[in-house]
This record gives C-alpha cells, structure tokens and sequence, in this order.
C-alpha cells in the first residue's frame, strides 16, 4: 500500500471545503455502548489500524433486536476468530474490489462493486468522502485502476466510482429481493488487509433504520433508513462491498455493522438493498442532481468552523472564496442562500446542497452587527 505521506490532501484542504477536521479524542466504556461503526478501515502512514466509529448513543429501529455494544479498545489479537466467518469462493470476488483513498495522514480502505464492464463502481460514501487519488483494485485478477468520483448520495451513504482505462469487466449478478430468513453472505476487504474475508448469517429485517456518524463534519447523526439487517456480522473493511444470497448473487451493499466483544454472536450488519444502489448509479451517470444527490466534486468554502456545532468560523484558508470574500476568525454563520444556520451541521447542509461556481450569499453576525457577504464558491480540493 502506498506511503499515506505521499500526494496527500493536507489538513487544510479538508478545512477548506468546510468540514472540521476535528482532533481524535479516545471514547470510553460509557461513551460507546450502544453505537454502530460504518465499516471502514483507516490505515495510519505508519502501518497502524483503527476502526471509525459510529455516533454514541445510537438509536436502531429493527424490532427485537439485542442491546450493541462496542469494545473499549479495539481487539489486536489476531488469533480472535469470528465464528461467523465461511470459506471464500472464487464466485464471491466476481465483480468485487477493494478501494482505497487518501486521507491527510491515512489511507481510506473499503470495498466496492462493479456495475459495468467500462468500470462503473459503487463503494460506500463515507469511504472516499474528503479523500484524494483513489485506487481500486479487482479482488479477481488484480487489475488496478485509478478511479474518480462521479456523483455520491450521502444521504444514502452512496458513492459511485468512474475507472480510468477500464473495459471488459465482469459485473456483479444482482438478485431478486430477499425474505426474511433467507441466509445471507457479506464479503469484503476485511479490517483493508486487502484480502476477502466472508461471514454468513440471515437476513433478520428488512427495513431498518440505523444512526451513523454524520457525514456533515461529524456533527451529530445521519440517520440511513431502508436497509437490510443481518446476522452477518461485518468487520471494518466490508464498506461499500456485497452481501450475496446463496446463489452467489449480490441482494445488497453492506454499509454498517454493530460490534459487541462480550457476546460476537449478537453482531448485526446492515446493507442497502443493491436495486436502491443501481438507481443511485443510474441518476448520477444521467447527471440527475436533486437535495441529496450531488454529481462531481462538492463546493468548497473554505472555512474550519467550531468543534461545538456552532457556525462560527474558527479559520480562514488563504486564497480560498471565504478568504477572498473577506470572511473573517469569528465570524457567526446565520444564513446562507435564506436557509438559517442553527449550527454547524445545518450551515454544512446548504453548502453541500450547492454547486461549484454558485454565488453564495451569507448573513454574518460580527461584533454585534449583521452583514451580508457574497462568496463565490470553487470545487473542493478533496472528494
């Protein structure tokens, strides 16, 4: 895997599109029962690995379902095998691949599937969000390939992928929609060893709802809905990757999963149902935006606002719009475009919902004063 060090966004190019980057603080016990993780691995420039966890506390909405709980301190023993695990086949790495993208001082490592034979690749949002020189790689024969973002729901926690160069892929076989009951397999780049691993279980529900760490800055939940809950029990890696039917035929992307170290039999996994994938992949190849979906990169303001969700600008890049608008350290954020900014997430929001190159007009309260400002917003330096 290449040195994270190498082409890397740095700090400020995330700062800049208008997300904070905030510090990593250690949870402790109290803090994380009850949460989910989105199943992404992180690889630190030295060779490390942790997990990115989901909200605490988190809500799920899938009948009777068991309490979740996650480890305090992520598990190192190697020998700690997961008794859901099951052989993997030649039939499960059809059409799958492992991605992975740059981070400032990390490298992002998920899964992803091939929707067409010139390189149509759907992976997880979350897994390619504010990176860089994304890399995909078939888990079939090995071909890599350079890959951009074409367009991305993170209201669904959805990207979809372009390959640079490629033609004559072979596809996943999407299947009909699952029963309650029916057994199920999640493959996927597990803990980004880039190597499949495959756990097995059964499909518990059908439409549940689960809250994950927000998209917008990390401030708060995002609450995905819609999705398959099994007893899969997905690792950090399996992002993005598929959940197949025992006919080797791919009924979902995973997306999310519990972790318990009491009790490794009560894990859960959530998938999109992969029909809700492809129509995602439709709309954004036919440049369909609407409030969720984007196509291209996001607009970029350029701005870090405060760790305690308050629109308040805690920076100014140099020589990006807010800088050239003349936004200033301190600056409260009310409005943007006649949509109020309560806080930091809803401030995050409008600008997602915006375009490179649109104008935005802000209301900004500095030293007691209300004042209008208009930025023209650029495309972000990062996903």
């Amino acid at each position: 895997m290449p040195d994270a060090t190498q082409s890397n966004p740095t700090r400020q190019d995330f700062v800049a599109s208008g997300f904070y980057y905030a510090p990593e603080k250690k949870p402790s016990r109290a803090a994380i029962r009850g949460a989910l993780i989105v199943l992404l691995a992180v690889f630190l420039s030295a060779g490390a690995t942790f997990w990115l966890f989901g909200p605490r506390p988190t809500t799920i909405r899938t009948g009777a379902q068991p309490s979740q709980v996650l480890p305090a301190e992520i598990p190192t023993d190697p020998t700690v095998r997961n008794p859901h695990s099951i052989a993997v086949t030649p039939a499960m790495a059809v059409g799958v691949v492992y991605v992975s993208a740059d981070l400032p001082t990390k490298i992002s490592s998920g899964t992803g599937l091939v929707l067409s034979d010139d390189g149509i690749v759907s992976t997880n949002y979350h897994v390619v969000r504010q990176t860089t020189n994304i890399r995909v790689r078939s888990a079939e024969d090995g071909r890599t390939y350079s890959a951009d973002v074409l367009g991305y729901n993170r209201y669904e926690d959805v990207a979809i992928l372009k390959l640079r160069g490629a033609s004559g892929l072979r596809t996943i076989v999407a299947g009909e929609e699952p029963y309650v009951g029916d057994q199920m397999i999640s493959v996927g780049n597990s803990r980004g060893g880039g190597v499949l691993h495959a756990t097995g279980g059964v499909l518990l529900d059908k439409n549940s709802s689960v809250n994950v760490e927000s998209s917008f800055g990390g401030f708060g939940t995002d609450e995905l809905t819609g999705l398959y809950g099994m007893s899969t029990a997905a690792v950090p890696g399996y992002s993005g990757g598929p959940t197949f039917n025992l006919n080797m035929q791919v009924i979902g992307m995973t997306t999310a999963g519990t972790e318990e170290d009491e009790n490794i039999e009560d894990r859960r996994s959530f998938a999109l149902p992969i029909n809700r994938v492809r129509e995602i992949a439709t709309q954004v190849q036919a440049g369909n935006e609407d409030e969720k979906l984007r196509v291209g990169r996001p607009a970029y303001l350029g701005v870090a606002l405060s760790s305690e969700n308050l629109p308040v600008v805690t920076q100014v890049i140099p020589g990006t719009p807010a800088d050239n608008a003349g936004l200033q350290i301190g600056d409260k954020i009310v409005e943007m475009n006649g949509k109020a900014a309560l806080n930091a997430k809803d401030l995050l929001q409008t600008i997602a919902a915006a375009n490179p190159g649109d104008q935005a007009e802000l209301t900004v309260e500095r030293a007691d004063k209300k004042i209008q400002i208009t930025v023209s917003l650029t495309e972000s330096p990062v996903n």
